[in-house]
């Protein structure tokens, strides 16, 4: 009865019958809470405090008449209050609006369309670099995937889908529901975690250089003494990648590609690993 219960949470272990991106995740009490905890205290470092309702863009208002503000993202919702007039700059993120409108949802919570249904235009966009921001490696470790969202908020589903296993490039951030997501190079965007933030759906990818002589040894889970015989580690000096997770007290490395565990040190603290930076593919040209 105690393990069906934390069933329910979900965990990720792949099992060391698998290679590849082909991934099996089985259930761990243990990898549940420890994953969901490092993921949590990744996303609380300094450098990941974006702004609070990132990405924004921005928007001149181009309709000679103005626009009205709307309560939700439907046209015929206009307020009562003065909005914006033409030549004015309103700032938000898109989103998808009924009748198959875009409309910009402002800093404020207010909706701005972005054309009438009759498609005259109302704003027009200006060109705002995000630059400063820095691309990064995340991987799917959900078990049943992650489908891509159109825009920062966790309802807004798009038909496309990423598997667990598949790695991901781009941009964290967060969005108005205070969920991080990812925002893909696809530009698609891709949550962290559940908006309740207990489910984990994203890891970070790190890269640790095997430090030890004698090299490390392959784990079939994330259990010290879990080694595998008949199956050859890396080497001093090798680079791995994964994501790591923690258990018994020691932080393992999953492996990307074979889904076995590599310890960053031994029981008494004896350094096998180390974090060294992970390389991030060169981001998409233009066409």
């Amino acid at each position: 009865m105690f393990f069906f219960f934390f069933k329910q949470k979900t965990a990720y272990e792949m099992l060391r019958s698998l290679v590849g991106s082909e991934m099996c995740i089985r259930d761990s009490p243990t990898t549940t809470k420890d994953r969901r905890t490092l993921i949590l205290q990744e996303l609380s470092q300094p450098r990941r405090r974006l702004p609070a309702a990132a990405p924004t863009q921005k928007f001149r208002v181009v309709y000679p008449q103005g626009v009205g503000y709307r309560r939700t993202a439907k046209y015929s919702d206009r307020m009562r209050c003065r909005g914006p007039q033409a030549g004015d700059i309103v700032e938000g993120m898109l989103v998808h609006g009924e009748e198959g409108i875009m409309f910009l949802r402002t800093t404020t919570g207010s909706f701005v369309p972005l054309s009438s249904p009759q498609g005259d235009k109302i704003l027009d966009a200006i060109a705002v670099s995000t630059d400063a921001i820095r691309r990064e490696v995340w991987m799917v470790v959900y078990g049943g995937g992650v489908a891509y969202r159109n825009s920062p908020e966790f309802g807004d589903k798009a038909g496309s889908f990423a598997a667990r296993g598949q790695e991901l490039v781009g941009k964290l951030y967060t969005g108005y529901d205070g969920v991080s997501y990812l925002h893909c190079d696809s530009g698609m965007f891709a949550p962290v975690t559940t908006v309740d933030r207990k489910t984990v759906i994203l890891a970070p990818v790190v890269s640790a250089k095997v430090v030890f002589r004698g090299g490390v040894g392959y784990r079939s889970a994330a259990d010290f003494r879990a080694k595998m015989g008949d199956v050859q580690g890396p080497a001093a000096g090798t680079v791995c990648r994964g994501v790591v997770l923690k258990a018994q007290g020691l932080h393992f490395l999953q492996e990307s590609g074979t889904g076995y565990f590599l310890p960053f040190t031994t029981p008494d603290g004896t350094p096998i690993m180390t974090k060294v930076a992970t390389m991030v593919p060169p981001a998409p040209q233009a066409a």
